[in-house]
């Protein structure tokens, strides 16, 4: 038995595939590189710090940063008319930005699973910039520090208290776990190392949607 699949019935699928549902979805790196080759409408935001957006990104993304969208979200929802892509650099701050811009009225949201670590490991094509430590990296840097300064200093008599540091942090990143988010990576993202060039969001709105 044969059967025979049309050209156009493969494009119906993939385009229903892509953006088929109100609530954010999550796809991966083989379907986004699909989509991009057939989806010319599709913008593609970068939800990371301006640091990190300028040392790697996808090529053709536009940087709204997810404090951008916390804090400005009527004015990025009513400017987004169409479907977009989000990808961070492992694919928690999208999911953040995906449930803001949803609860906002957004829909056709997608959130690239595994963020642009993943599509690099595919073997996507990127933008390298000025070398910037990625977000997640410079909070394992100073989550573990602190754990080690605790135990190492603790051990004098006259610093126990600080033996409550690596105690303070196994309490940190049990409330990122459940939360989904991480006050330490809003700290940083407030450091003119992770700020990048001057922002200006009404500039990357107008680009992006027009």
């Amino acid at each position: 038995m044969t059967v025979t699949i049309e050209a156009s019935d493969i494009n119906n699928s993939l385009n229903n595939l892509a953006f088929d549902s109100s609530d954010p979805q999550s796809i991966d790196s083989s379907e986004f590189e699909e989509l991009l080759k057939r989806r010319q409408d599709v913008v593609v935001i970068d939800v990371r710090s301006p640091g990190e957006f300028q040392s790697v990104h996808i090529e053709g993304s536009y940087n709204i940063p997810i404090g951008e969208i916390k804090g400005s979200i009527s004015k990025i929802a009513s400017k987004i008319s169409g479907p977009v892509v989000l990808i961070c650099q492992a694919g928690i701050r999208s999911e953040q930005a995906a449930e803001i811009l949803n609860a906002a009225g957004v829909q056709d949201i997608r959130i690239l699973e595994g963020g642009i670590g993943a599509w690099r490991s595919f073997g996507g094509q990127v933008a390298i910039g000025q070398g910037r430590w990625a977000m997640d990296r410079q909070v394992r840097l100073i989550s573990g520090s602190v754990v080690m300064g605790g135990i190492a200093l603790g051990s004098f008599p006259k610093l126990r208290f600080v033996r409550l540091l690596p105690f303070l942090v196994g309490v940190g990143l049990v409330h990122s776990s459940v939360t989904n988010s991480c006050l330490l990576a809003r700290l940083l993202g407030r450091l003119s190392y992770n700020k990048g060039p001057r922002y200006d969001l009404d500039s990357v709105l107008d680009l992006a949607f027009g």
